[in-house]
């Protein structure tokens, strides 16, 4: 999907009922988000139980930070959305997924979140789904 072909919630996978924590996400981004999914639970700090989670990411400090207070607190069949706006970390989606490593998460799919800002999908390994 192109970021003008469905609602950037959509291409998100953001549905009805899910508990998603949301974490320095630029108005533009947030603003991107259709508020028309109902029923869908922002989140102002992770807990456990989450579906999903959407961080933006400043630097690879943060990125490291932001994934070590998520392990633990994912559904089983949860996803994270780390995004960045392009160039600020000095590499694109396919470097995440390595930076990211052979720990508990492995990315999956790569989006443009609007216009110079990217993001990676990570999901737990298998052998790091709690309850699932």
């Amino acid at each position: 999907m192109t970021p003008d072909s469905a609602s950037l919630a959509a291409q998100l996978n953001l549905k009805r009922g899910m508990r998603v924590w949301v974490s320095g996400v630029p108005q533009e981004i947030a603003a991107a988000i259709d508020a028309t999914v109902p029923g869908l639970s922002i989140e102002a700090a992770p807990s456990a139980g989450l579906d999903a989670a959407l961080v933006v990411v400043p630097s690879r400090e943060a990125l490291a930070t932001a994934l070590e207070r998520l392990r633990g607190l994912l559904a089983p069949s949860s996803f994270v959305w780390i995004g960045w706006r392009q160039g600020a970390l000095g590499l694109d989606s396919p470097q995440l997924g390595d930076l990211v490593g052979p720990g508990w998460l492995v990315d999956v799919e790569p989006l443009v979140l609007v216009p110079g800002w990217r993001a990676t999908k990570l999901v737990p390994r298998r052998r790091e789904r709690v309850g699932g």
